[in-house]
């Protein structure tokens, strides 16, 4: 899966830089390069760790509903909401 993120973001990087007008044969400072690499670098970080909150809440989620099957399901948003929160909270 590691493999088809790394392509995601070569082919979302070329199309920005085609967008741009910036190829190959054009030169970039080595300035410019360490800002593109730590913009690609930041992003994939966290679309990771999107992927990890999405399969963790998917992991309660199913435990929850064995539970809750005569209570009622809960929303799904309030629950990713209290997730964001108890985070935050976590890095403070």
């Amino acid at each position: 899966m590691q493999n088809q993120y790394q392509q995601l973001i070569e082919v979302l990087v070329r199309q920005v830089l085609k967008k741009h007008n910036v190829s190959p044969t054009k030169d970039l400072s080595e300035e410019e390069k360490e800002k593109i690499r730590s913009t690609a670098f930041g992003l994939q970080q966290q679309v990771e760790e999107l992927l990890k909150e999405k399969q963790t809440g998917t992991n309660e989620e199913a435990k929850n509903d064995k539970g809750n099957d005569s209570q009622g399901k809960s929303d799904p948003f309030s629950e990713i909401l209290k997730r964001k929160a108890e985070k935050r909270k976590k890095t403070e």
